[in-house]
């Protein structure tokens, strides 16, 4: 007998378990992390789309932007879900201008 089933956080939602709290289940949206890419301090080296291409992308300029799945109105702000949260930390770790920032939405 299986005394309990994991739940994954998959595209934002989590799955249907049955011995977990009803709180876990229906689909509930996990809390989204507000990312924001400063355009004047981007020097369009590529660390953060090549670590966290889910999110990132490089623009015609070869800036980086967010990917249109995530945008939030324009190219430099967007609504990423919490299951992208370690790569979306790596990206903003990782730029060498501290262009990245991100916080709760």
């Amino acid at each position: 007998m299986v005394s309990h089933i994991d739940v994954y956080v998959v595209g934002g939602f989590h799955t249907l378990c049955l011995f977990c709290p009803p709180a876990l289940n229906h689909g509930e949206k996990t809390m989204p992390l507000k990312v924001k890419i400063d355009w004047n301090t981007c020097i369009a080296d590529g660390v953060c789309y090549a670590i966290c291409p889910q999110v990132f992308e490089a623009g015609p300029d070869g800036k980086s932007q967010i990917v249109e799945q995530y945008r939030d109105g324009s190219e430099t702000e967007g609504n990423v879900p919490d299951d992208l949260a370690d790569c979306v930390e790596q990206a903003r770790t990782a730029c060498p201008t501290g262009a990245i920032t991100v916080e709760k939405a």
